[in-house]
């Protein structure tokens, strides 16, 4: 297996824009997400609750890890609004699975 290949991404932009064209909602522009315009200047998650650090082991699912954090600390901050939800700590394993496919 060459270099180029081992860490599982594969730099093929004709592909990805094949893909992309095909999805019903191609970028994060298109999205209604993107219109949202009552973002707050300055949000200080550590004032709400800091989370436990966590360790990924031998898995090496940084991906898994950089991507539930900062939705944990979103979560934090919609309860924060008087959401009336509770916090639940997300999954990193099904994360991690489907990254992997």
């Amino acid at each position: 297996m060459s270099d180029e290949h081992y860490f599982g991404w594969v730099d093929d932009q004709e592909a990805v824009a094949e893909i992309a064209a095909q999805l019903p909602i191609p970028s994060f522009g298109d999205t209604p997400a993107n219109l949202i315009t009552d973002i707050p200047d300055k949000v200080m998650p550590w004032t709400i609750r800091v989370l436990p650090p966590r360790s990924q082991g031998q898995v090496g699912s940084c991906v898994s890890f950089g991507t539930a954090r900062p939705v944990e600390y979103t979560h934090l901050v919609e309860i924060s609004k008087g959401d009336k939800e509770q916090f639940k700590s997300l999954s990193r394993e099904t994360i991690y699975g489907g990254s992997r496919v």
